[in-house]
């Protein structure tokens, strides 16, 4: 026996039906067009650079999918007849005044060819620059100085990217540095088409010197206001400096007590009838971090594997202004323990440390275990990092014939100073790191015999365009000692894994004595990059590493690794995935890591 659906139910689903048609009827153009080929296709016969910059600004390339809908109203030859002006209107920002397109319209097997042909000519560069600072006319050295940062000196291209960006620098240049309220009175670039020139003049009204007030800290609760005081190192009546307030901040954020600082220049409104005020006050407000806090993490490595640590952090131990750390760390090759105090920032932003750890490393060779613990003072400015350390180091090589113990106690110098274009993802300027110290042993053989150690490491940034990066890297130590004997494995030297010679196992490139790789008294590496972006954030490399660590230069024989990798500028910082192949001992190694070493 049938039965009729209830009403209620044909209704729904004449609804719903209704609905999948409507559905369908928008969507089907899109789905034909996807199925189908393209209405029709672009070719543009032009350099790299400019090519790309048609590509992504031509009507006739960006608008392709609304010609398909209004091609046959004559859309497409609207099209066709707009993109010599257009071109040559985007080739003129680029200082190509003298350009030819020629746009052609082709037979193709399924749709039409629209050939895009530029011949660019010559380019405009600069003739002159004229430069006035109107309500200063006389101040040579306040011209001289604006000069000297021009960006687009006599010679070179004109390009409007290039023009705008000069003059935003200009203006900025005199802001950040006393004169907050500069502004411009006119700007204007003088194009002459006849012999591809442009001469520049820009007015600029520098207006009063600004100098700084009084500092008013606000957020300080459980932390003293002496801190964000001490770091602040200018005065009532200093001249204004937008540097030094971003640098004071930055300062304040690497004491690790605030999670937040913002610090604002609020300049005083004038009273009724006077002038604007040149004095400005200097606020700060403060977000504290907690106390205490514990960290917890996981990471991996190819060096040590797979990793654990919990960190524990005490920013007033006892009443105190010492900020303690305590972490423990346990991964395949490597578990360490240690504390770590360091006083709140004193003058010169200079602070007190002491620490101490025990480390068991098992890397290529017998396991070492390490014992440290260090008294210093640090020093750590915008650019530079200075370390002054007493250290007591004794570490223990398990070896199979038993165990060799070694002590020392040594006075160090650390220098490290990082001029680079950003310090997680850096891509142009260097990295330095230098030590220097000097101490004696203490038990065994060579107990009280003195030996020196030097280490040194530069690494350099440099781009290539905008899509290819360089980096180069050159690291040397030597340990001065009448032997090894009785020298801390961890005052000696190894090479190998990431970071240093990649193909080879980390550390193990070094002595080998008795069947154990031991660390030695010279190293020398070096390493070159080239990466090339291949999309937002990843980016394509080879690379070349050589080097080794051995106990004297006279037995040094440098080992080469070289392969490719992938480079992914992560949250957490650069991640870097690397094949990498030893040459002296013909095997592939997959090699991964986070962040940059300094």
């Amino acid at each position: 026996m049938s039965r009729s659906a209830p009403p209620a139910a044909a209704r729904a689903r004449g609804v719903a039906l209704a609905v999948l048609v409507a559905l369908l009827t928008v969507a089907a153009p899109g789905v034909l067009r996807a199925a189908g080929t393209q209405p029709y296709t672009v070719r543009i016969d032009a350099p790299d650079d400019l090519a790309t910059l048609l590509t992504n600004y031509l009507d006739i390339t960006r608008f392709r999918e609304s010609a398909v809908e209004q091609a046959g109203g004559g859309e497409l030859a609207r099209l066709v007849a707009a993109t010599p002006e257009q071109a040559r209107a985007l080739l003129r920002t680029e200082g190509y005044f003298d350009a030819r397109v020629d746009v052609q319209t082709e037979p193709g097997d399924a749709a039409p060819r629209i050939v895009v042909t530029v011949q660019p000519g010559p380019r405009v560069v600069v003739r002159s620059v004229e430069l006035q600072v109107t309500d200063a006319p006389d101040d040579a050295a306040l011209k001289a100085r604006l000069l000297s940062a021009w960006r687009m000196p006599v010679g070179t291209p004109f390009r409007q990217a290039a023009w705008d960006d000069a003059k935003n620098q200009l203006l900025v240049t005199l802001q950040e540095d006393r004169y907050a309220a500069a502004r411009w009175v006119s700007t204007h670039a003088d194009i002459d088409p006849t012999h591809l020139t442009a001469d520049l003049r820009v007015q600029v009204q520098r207006g009063p010197a600004y100098t700084f007030g009084s500092l008013r800290i606000e957020g300080a609760a459980r932390y003293p206001q002496d801190v964000a005081q001490t770091l602040w190192r200018r005065g009532v009546g200093d001249p204004y400096s937008l540097k030094d307030l971003l640098d004071y901040q930055e300062q304040l954020l690497r004491t690790t007590l605030y999670d937040a600082a913002v610090v604002e220049a609020q300049p005083l409104a004038p009273a009724p009838g006077e002038a604007t005020s040149t004095v400005v006050p200097i606020v700060v407000k403060l977000r504290e971090r907690p106390k205490q806090s514990i960290v917890l993490g996981v990471g991996y490595s190819a060096d040590n594997g797979p990793r654990m640590d919990v960190e524990h952090t005490t920013r007033a131990p006892f009443g105190l202004h010492w900020i303690a750390r305590q972490k423990i760390e346990v991964a395949r090759s490597r578990q360490a323990a240690s504390t770590d105090w360091t006083s709140y920032p004193l003058d010169n932003r200079y602070r007190n440390l002491v620490s101490a750890g025990v480390e068991r490393l098992t890397s290529a060779g017998a396991p070492v275990r390490t014992e440290t613990a260090r008294l210093g003072r640090t020093q750590d400015t915008e650019r530079i990092e200075r370390l002054y350390y007493a250290e007591v180091v004794r570490s223990v090589i398990e070896a199979s014939g038993g165990n060799v113990t070694a002590s020392a106690l040594s006075g160090n110098y650390q220098w490290t100073l990082r001029d680079v274009d950003n310090l997680r993802f850096p891509t142009r300027g260097l990295t330095l790191q230098a030590q220097a110290g000097a101490g004696v042993r203490y038990g065994g053989a060579n107990d009280k015999r003195p030996f020196s150690r030097v280490y040194g490491r530069l690494t350099l940034y440099q781009p290539f365009g905008t899509l290819w990066f360089g980096q180069a890297r050159v690291e040397g130590g030597y340990v001065a000692a009448n032997n090894a004997d009785g020298i801390p494995d961890a005052l000696l030297f190894r090479a190998g894994g990431d970071d240093s010679v990649r193909g080879y196992a980390y550390r193990s490139l070094g002595v080998n004595q008795f069947g154990t790789i031991v660390g030695g008294r010279v190293l020398l590496t070096g390493s070159v990059e080239l990466a090339r972006s291949v999309s937002p954030g990843w980016l394509a490399a080879a690379f070349i590493d050589a080097g080794n660590a051995s106990d004297s230069p006279a037995d040094w024989r440098a080992v080469v690794g070289y392969g490719i990798g992938a480079r992914w500028r992560s949250p957490v910082g650069p991640l870097k995935l690397d094949l990498a192949y030893a040459h002296q001992l013909r095997r592939l190694r997959l090699q991964l890591s986070v962040g940059v070493v300094f």
